[in-house]
């Protein structure tokens, strides 16, 4: 097995192309950090930002809307090492692109990754309980009315909690006084709530990756348990909504925020 996790560089940011260059071990939560110091960003992002970017596009990571495509889609460049140890160079020109995209690592080792990018952007954040029977009913206009849109629901549970993420709508006035011609700038409304603490956000940034893992471990050992647990945990939550940097917003951790519910508790 072959471990990319030292090959974690930004190798060029070119912003007339609106593509960045990366080694092909950097974790997207770093990669998008080091965009984001640039003002830039990834189109889209995936659940979990832990994947490296080589392992995301290889196994189609896709994000979350049935209006966005799969990570690999992003990509537009790529460097491999095939078997023979030669560096293989593959561009949008190349017919074979579309298949190293998502390749499963039947290529080869990949090496570097060019990928899109856009200017930096955030998402409203809207998070709602709903009865599982009206969800079913309303679940297809919310898909396809709503730029992103998760759900979680348990068996034993008859409780939905959905997400649904969009970019903000600000509003722009024109004063035409003619002694006075201003612009009058608004932020969305409401008025963007972050009802996150100090305590949510080093969670998610520094320690998040580790313990969502340990807790999806901890839970496959006993799914009966997960069911209850999950169901008592929706039923405690209310609504929330906030506005964030979009990678922030679309990878929150969902287990990670039941566990700080559960230290809260203590």
């Amino acid at each position: 097995m072959i471990n990319l996790d030292l090959m974690n560089h930004i190798l060029n940011v070119d912003k007339d192309k609106m593509t960045v260059k990366v080694q092909a071990g950097i974790r997207i939560a770093d990669l998008t950090e080091q965009l984001t110091q640039q003002n830039l960003s990834l189109p889209i992002f995936s659940k979990s930002s832990s994947h490296s970017i080589a392992g995301a596009i290889s196994v189609g990571v896709h994000s979350t809307g049935i209006q966005h495509p799969s990570l690999s889609d992003q990509v537009v460049g790529m460097e491999i090492v095939n078997g023979k140890g030669e560096v293989v160079s593959i561009d949008d020109s190349s017919e074979s692109l579309s298949a190293a995209r998502l390749s499963l690592g039947t290529f080869g080792v990949i090496s570097s990754v060019t990928l899109k990018v856009r200017n930096a952007y955030q998402l409203r954040r809207e998070e709602i309980n709903m009865r599982a029977d009206l969800f079913r009913d309303h679940f297809h206009t919310k898909v396809k009315t709503n730029a992103h849109c998760q759900f979680w629901w348990s068996p034993k549970s008859n409780i939905v909690r959905y997400f649904v993420m969009n970019e903000p709508v600000y509003n722009f006035q024109l004063h035409t006084d003619p002694h006075n011609i201003s612009i009058e700038y608004r932020e969305p409304d409401p008025y963007p709530l972050d009802e996150r603490d100090d305590f949510s956000r080093v969670y998610e940034t520094h320690i998040g990756r580790k313990l969502t893992a340990a807790l999806t471990k901890l839970f496959s050992y006993s799914p009966v348990t997960w069911d209850y647990y999950l169901d008592y945990y929706l039923r405690s939550l209310g609504a929330v909504t906030y506005i964030d940097r979009s990678d922030r917003v679309l990878s929150v951790s969902f287990l990670i925020d039941m566990l700080k519910w559960n230290i809260l508790l203590l």
